[in-house]
């Protein structure tokens, strides 16, 4: 399995082919966030076997395939390009928390799997977050599994770090401790690949901080650094911005990568809609040894403890975030059940926030400043007003994930979890200036719909169907619809009957 195509197709990232002006030739990359084991497996997860494990860590990682459009129809090409990234190819470290001890274990090859969300940086490469699959037994200084992974991650006792004053309260439910030095530290990166160069080895870039990373969105600032926004899918956990110290071409002309040297910040929404970035430096304010960071890998390795003591904003599951051609940020709540009445602020303003909703704010100065105005876009649900929705009823939705504006503006927005009226995941189209929004596509019963990307010429549109029916043949037979057969994630390809411009 680790020559084919993995399970759990997730995030994508397309790049055109040099010299292809015609759109129909290119490089995909996408994402397998993690395995369906009881239907991968011949006789499901009993009697667990070596093989079993290899063919687990096989389906999941990242695959970079080339592609192109043959007589109407999108074909996988033979290529040297074509590669598997698996839970057993080996990957460098680099940035301030490479080599640290608290990375080092007996077996010291900085192994990782299961992916969700990839964008491209200025060079072009695709990122992508390295997750782990298996269960956590160090909550709040691991990085835990997704809410779809099997099983379900150990609940350990959890203490939290002494707080400034001025930090929000933690709730209870999520409260935090510092762990012990685990092979857990290996994961919870983001990581560089270079389909370009299918011998290159895949970097962990430890200046982006370790949290349970759902996707990252990368742009330049005007003066040429380069800039990383990313969000912690989890339950109260936080939005973070990355900026590097220097333009990405000087960094390129001292051999350096500009994802290594840089700083790493935390999101404080303010009820008055402003909010600012807090560095997350060790030595600054409480990031110091006497609080359990001895030097700024430790801040990096703990990126969670030290956003929890500086008073960041607790989330509901921030996922995936993205950039539109208006200069605003975006990011999906994706939802939080978990929030009481007594911890609803105004950028997570629903108790018990079953539907989830999207924010977006615009930095002063071209991502250069701490300081910026937000505001929410929408408010998922049912429609019309109940629940709190301010979505009309046609265009229904819950559980926004996935997240992307296209060149010409429109947002794209992709759901995972539960639909009004027990609707099927879904994919809607946002215009951002005006708030309407419209269903675009419905996925098929049981699946996740993620993972968008599209040809530069916006005229083929790539959107994964993940798990349909949850893996269960019972529940689904898609894409083959022959009865009994098993269900298989896959990538769907999109285009207007008249060829033309997708969303328009």
């Amino acid at each position: 399995m680790a020559q084919q195509l993995g399970m759990g197709h997730d995030g994508m990232w397309y790049s055109l082919e040099n010299g292809d002006g015609e759109n129909r030739r290119g490089v995909m990359v996408l994402n397998h966030e993690y395995t369906t084991d009881d239907f991968l497996h011949e006789g499901g997860t009993d009697a667990w076997t070596a093989e079993k494990t290899l063919k687990s860590q096989n389906g999941h990682g990242l695959t970079a395939v080339e592609i192109r459009e043959v007589e109407g129809e999108w074909v996988v090409v033979d290529s040297p390009l074509n590669r598997r990234y698996t839970g057993n190819s080996p990957m460098a470290m680099s940035g301030p928390a490479a080599g640290h001890h608290l990375l080092k274990t007996a077996d010291p090859r900085p192994w990782g799997h299961s992916t969700t969300a990839a964008t491209a940086t200025p060079r072009g490469g695709p990122i992508s977050p390295v997750r782990r699959t298996s269960t956590a037994t160090s909550a709040r200084h691991s990085v835990t599994p997704s809410s779809l992974t099997t099983p379900k991650r150990a609940t350990a006792s959890r203490q939290t770090v002494s707080a400034t004053s001025g930090t929000p309260p933690i709730p209870a439910s999520t409260s935090r401790h510092r762990g012990t030095r685990t092979r857990s530290t290996a994961f919870g990166w983001i990581v560089e690949v270079d389909p370009t160069h299918p011998d290159a080895r895949p970097v962990k870039r430890t200046a982006l901080g370790r949290f349970k990373h759902e996707g990252a969105a990368v742009t330049t600032a005007g003066d040429g650094r380069v800039v990383c926004y990313m969000g912690d899918d989890e339950r109260f956990d936080y939005v973070y911005k990355y900026l590097s110290y220097n333009s990405w071409k000087d960094e390129l002309s001292w051999n350096r990568s500009p994802l290594d040297h840089g700083e790493l910040f935390v999101a404080r929404f303010l009820d008055n809609g402003t909010g600012y970035w807090i560095p997350l430096i060790h030595g600054h304010g409480p990031l110091t040894a006497a609080n359990g960071f001895a030097d700024q890998a430790e801040v990096l390795v703990k990126a969670r403890l030290a956003a929890d003591l500086v008073g960041a904003t607790p989330m509901d599951r921030p996922e995936w975030t993205t950039i539109g051609q208006d200069g605003n940020v975006y990011v999906t709540g994706t939802n939080n059940t978990r929030r009481t009445e007594e911890q609803v602020d105004a950028a997570n303003p629903r108790a018990e926030n079953a539907w989830g909703h999207i924010i977006r704010w615009k930095n002063d100065r071209d991502h250069l400043s701490v300081h910026f105005d937000w505001d929410v876009l929408v408010l998922a649900g049912p429609g019309d007003g109940v629940d709190g929705s301010t979505v009309p009823t046609e265009a229904a939705f819950g559980s926004p994930d996935g997240l992307w504006s296209d060149p010409s503006g429109r947002m794209w927005i992709e759901t995972d979890g539960a639909q009004p009226e027990g609707a099927n995941d879904q994919v809607l189209c946002a215009d951002p200036a005006t708030g309407e929004i419209k269903r675009f596509l419905s996925g098929v019963k049981g699946c996740e719909i993620t993972g968008i990307t599209m040809t530069p010429d916006q005229r083929t549109m790539f959107v994964n169907v993940q798990h349909p029916g949850n893996g269960d043949p019972e529940i689904s037979s898609w894409p083959s619809g022959v009865t009994g057969d098993l269900p298989r994630p896959a990538t769907v390809v999109i285009t207007k009957d008249d060829g033309g411009t997708i969303g328009s």
